[in-house]
C-alpha cells in the first residue's frame, strides 16, 4: 500500500465544499473538456495512460474518470433533462488557461478525445462538459428530445435571452476564445475585459 499524501476525509461544513476538489477561493482562468464513455476497455485504459500516465508531462492539471451507473442511471420520476444516464464513465480534464498553456490545452484535449473516441458515447453531462467548440459540440450535452424540450421552455420563460452565456440551448454560440482571452488579460477575473 502506498503512503498517504493527504488525508482530507472527515465531516465537512457546507462552507467547505470547495475543499473536496481543492478548488481555489478566487477566480482562475481555466479551460475544461469532458465527455462520457460507454466502456473502459484495454484500449481506452492505454489511451488514458498514454496521455496521463506516471511519466507523462502534460499541461492538463487534472484528468478525472468517474464511475457512473447505479442509481444515477435511472431518473427518479422518469422525466428530467439529464442526458447520458446510460454511460458507464465520465471523463473530465481541466487546466489553467494562461499562456502558453492556454494555447496547448485545446490541442491536448482534442488528442485525448480522439484517442478515446471508440469508447465514447458521443455525449456528455452538461456540468462536466467544459468549454464547447461550436453549437454541435454544445448540443451533445442533451439528447435531441430533451434539447427540443429545453428550447421550448427557454423560448417561453426567457424570450429576451437574459440567460445567454455558456451551455444555453437554442442560442448562437459566442466565441469563447475571445472571452477566455478577456479573462486572462484582466488578471484572472472571471469578467469580460474592457
Amino acid at each position: 500500500m502506498r503512503p498517504f499524501m493527504m488525508d482530507a476525509t472527515g465531516p465537512l461544513e457546507s462552507t467547505q465544499f470547495d475543499s473536496i476538489h481543492q478548488d481555489p477561493d478566487q477566480p482562475v482562468p481555466a479551460r475544461e473538456r469532458g465527455f462520457l464513455l460507454d466502456r473502459l476497455d484495454h484500449q481506452a485504459k492505454e489511451a488514458i495512460l498514454r496521455h496521463f500516465g506516471p511519466v507523462v508531462e502534460s499541461p492538463v492539471l487534472m484528468a478525472e474518470l468517474r464511475l457512473l451507473g447505479g442509481a444515477l442511471a435511472v431518473s427518479a420520476d422518469g422525466e428530467d433533462s439529464v442526458s447520458g444516464r446510460d454511460a458507464a464513465f465520465s471523463f473530465f480534464m481541466a487546466g489553467i488557461a494562461v499562456p502558453p498553456l492556454a494555447e496547448l490545452l485545446p490541442q491536448v484535449y482534442d488528442a485525448v478525445q480522439e484517442d478515446l473516441r471508440e469508447a465514447s458515447s458521443g455525449s456528455t453531462f452538461v456540468n462536466l462538459h467544459g468549454h464547447f467548440v461550436d453549437a454541435e459540440d454544445r448540443d451533445r450535452a442533451w439528447a435531441p428530445r430533451i434539447r427540443e424540450r429545453l428550447k421550448s421552455a427557454k423560448a417561453e420563460v426567457d424570450p429576451n435571452n437574459m440567460f445567454s452565456f455558456g451551455h444555453v440551448v437554442g442560442l448562437p454560440v459566442i466565441d469563447q476564445t475571445v472571452l477566455l482571452e478577456d479573462v486572462v488579460t484582466t488578471g484572472g477575473d472571471a469578467v469580460p475585459g474592457n
